[in-house]
């Protein structure tokens, strides 16, 4: 409750700010965590079924709701990567307590299904994805830009009069979004109002999407949440979510830099900001106004999102070590090494 009160907050400040625009802009999207292999964590987090037992280690997947405009994360759901519930269209179910009216909900397509927009719609929210691989379109729909998706079957997990209660159908509107040298990419979206929300500013939302993909790597790399260090389930859940505080802690940071300097809170660097917040708390002098401001001062200095048609490859140039990957169960490989020592 402690991180959701911090990014409610920071949130507080953009909004006196004037920076959180008039439909509030929550991402959504998931990312892994790994953790110690004890039978406690591969019992509520296995590890993948195409690893042997005794080779993996216990996976878990977060599913993360971050503010478009200050980057706070607002909440975030656990669970495992397989089995019944573990999936990311469950978890955004489970976070749509957190979804206010007119809020406009930013995903990839995997979120792209009819329970997700009729979850949206309950809520009075609005929604842009990119369109779910599986379905088809016809050539009226491209035409038209309209798209039609009909009530499915009721699943296991919804009783019947709360199916009855969803509607037999949803309209939603196509939009593509064309670049230069790049595939075009189809979008959907519940902003129906073309005049409102012309095709070009849909495209411009919708790519904010990547930022909470370095968001996760600020959480992962950054503070070192990727890999967990408990051995129980209880504890991860108790370890992530200091992390969590951590970092939204370090956004709330800046927000009240980006406000001191009149830039957006997106703007100042992360990573900057935590490392001098941890100089200088290891100088372990008492903030007063004037050094307070000094270090607002300090953090707004580094700006980033300046990269005007920065393209760069998915891809990592320091080579890793040439380490032996460990194939086999821990007791058989020391029993394997026992068989070439020396009498």
């Amino acid at each position: 409750e402690l991180c959701r009160d911090v990014a409610r907050r920071a949130r507080d400040i953009a909004r006196a700010e004037g920076a959180l625009p008039e439909h509030d802009t929550l991402l959504i999207d998931g990312t892994g965590l790994s953790m110690p292999d004890t039978p406690e964590n591969q019992s509520r987090f296995p590890q993948s079924a195409s690893q042997e037992r005794g080779c993996g280690f216990p996976q878990g997947r977060m599913v993360g709701l971050v503010c478009a405009t200050t980057g706070v994360l607002v909440d975030a759901a656990l669970s495992a990567v397989k089995g019944k519930g573990s999936d990311e269209s469950t978890a955004l179910r489970a976070l749509s307590a957190d979804l206010a009216a007119g809020t406009v909900l930013i995903g990839d397509a995997i979120y792209e299904n009819y329970w997700t927009w009729a979850t949206l719609r309950a809520a009075g929210c609005e929604g842009i994805f990119e369109i779910n691989g599986s379905r088809l379109l016809d050539r009226r729909a491209k035409r038209k830009r309209r798209v039609r998706i009909a009530r499915p079957s009721r699943p296991a997990w919804m009783s019947g009069e709360q199916y009855e209660t969803m509607p037999r159908n949803t309209m939603l509107r196509l939009v593509i979004s064309r670049k230069k040298g790049c595939l075009d990419k189809l979008l959907l979206t519940s902003l129906l109002d073309h005049a409102r929300f012309p095709n070009a500013r849909v495209c411009a939302q919708y790519g904010r999407r990547w930022d909470v993909e370095s968001d996760f790597c600020s959480i992962k790399d950054v503070l070192g949440a990727g890999v967990l260090a408990c051995r129980t389930p209880e504890m991860i859940v108790k370890e992530l979510w200091t992390y969590l505080l951590g970092y939204n802690l370090i956004r709330l940071l800046a927000c009240e830099a980006a406000l001191a300097s009149g830039c957006e809170p997106r703007a100042i660097s992360f990573r900057h900001t935590a490392q001098l917040w941890s100089a200088w708390a290891m100088l372990g002098e008492e903030l007063d106004e004037r050094r307070w401001m000094l270090l607002l001062e300090r953090i707004a200095q580094r700006r980033v999102r300046n990269r005007p048609g920065r393209r760069e490859p998915r891809a990592i140039k320091r080579r890793p070590k040439p380490r032996s990957l460990l194939d086999l169960p821990r007791p058989l490989a020391r029993c394997c090494c026992r068989a070439y020592e020396r009498r």
